[in-house]
C-alpha cells in the first residue's frame, strides 16, 4: 500500500471501536461521510475535522475487483491533504491531524464496490 500524506499522519490497520461519548453542547456534532464507488469513482460529502483536536478519520476499501485510489481533499480550497493507492482486496485507515476546515474523500481508478468513509469522532 502507497500513502501520501500532507499533514500529520499515524497510520491504523485494527478495527477502530466506537467509544460511548456525550457531546456538550460546545462540541460540533459527530459526523461521517461516506463514499461508494458504482462504477469507478466517488465522492463522499464534506464534514468538519474534529472541534477541538482537529483531526479526521478515514477508511478506504477496494472491493473484490480491482484496486482503488483515494484522496481527502480540503472542501473550500482544493488542496489534497492525504492520498494513496490501495490493492485489490485491501483497506488503507488512518487519522490527519493539524485539520480545520471542511473535508471529503474521493476514490478513483476504483470498481463497483470500494468505498470509504470519513469521520471526526472516535
Amino acid at each position: 500500500m502507497k500513502s501520501t500524506v500532507g499533514r500529520g499522519f499515524d497510520t491504523a490497520t485494527a478495527t477502530v471501536a466506537t467509544l460511548g461519548l456525550t457531546a456538550s453542547p460546545a462540541q460540533a456534532a459527530f459526523d461521517t461521510a461516506y463514499c461508494r464507488v458504482h462504477f469507478t469513482s466517488c465522492r463522499s460529502g464534506d464534514i468538519t475535522s474534529h472541534s477541538s483536536q482537529h483531526w479526521i478519520r478515514y477508511w478506504m476499501g477496494s472491493g473484490s475487483l480491482c484496486g482503488a485510489d483515494w484522496r481527502i481533499v480540503d472542501g473550500d480550497n482544493g488542496a489534497v491533504v492525504a492520498s494513496g493507492s490501495v490493492p485489490q482486496n485491501a483497506t488503507a485507515a488512518g487519522t490527519i491531524y493539524g485539520l480545520h476546515g471542511r473535508y471529503h474523500m474521493t476514490i478513483v481508478n476504483g470498481c463497483t464496490g470500494a468505498d470509504g468513509w470519513l469521520r471526526n469522532y472516535t
